[in-house]
């Protein structure tokens, strides 16, 4: 299969299997501009986890111009998922040399590209990230402990809603009868 044709692939395919199978074949050409354009658009929109990650291994095979693109994408794009997407690529690929991007992401206004950022930072032994992503915990503390809240207790969901259901059909004549009382 010939670069143009991958390409073709890339673009036109929506299963996951055949898209990783071209993602794959797509690593004699991982120094083409145009391959690796695709490929690192295609590991910012993807919602698949394995076509993400036939993706990352494809692009470590030419880590440098990859993080490089994901770094510019993390820096300037006015799409904020774009952002966010670019700083989790960045740490699947495990980049150190993104510290500029990381930094930035740590202070996006976006939460989830400050949350994407922070993935990032166990990467670094450099004290300017350290201050940066204890500043991140700082102004999120709050957010991040009421995150794991939440997801602690999506499993009572359900049961709070059945709750609610037993006791309007069953106890909501008294509710009426004592808001009628205390008008």
């Amino acid at each position: 299969m010939d670069r143009r044709e991958l390409l073709n692939l890339l673009n036109e395919v929506s299963e996951d299997q055949l898209k990783i199978n071209a993602i794959r074949h797509s690593s004699p050409y991982i120094n083409d501009a145009k391959v690796l354009d695709v490929l690192c658009r295609e590991a910012l929109e993807t919602d698949s986890h394995h076509v993400r990650d036939a993706l990352i291994q494809t692009l470590k095979g030419n880590p440098e111009e990859a993080n490089r693109r994901f770094s510019q994408i993390a820096l300037c794009a006015k799409d904020p998922t774009h952002r966010q997407w670019a700083l989790i690529n960045l740490s699947l690929m495990e980049c150190r040399d993104a510290k500029e991007a990381v930094m930035q992401g740590l202070r996006d206004p976006r939460r989830s590209v400050r949350i994407a950022a922070a993935f990032n930072t166990g990467l670094y032994d450099d004290r300017d990230v350290v201050n940066a992503f204890e500043m991140f915990f700082e102004r999120n503390r709050f957010m991040l402990v009421l995150d794991g809240l939440c997801q602690g207790g999506k499993h009572l969901f359900p049961l709070i809603e059945k709750a609610k259901k037993i006791y309007a059909e069953n106890y909501q004549h008294e509710d009426k009868k004592g808001a009628h009382s205390c008008g």
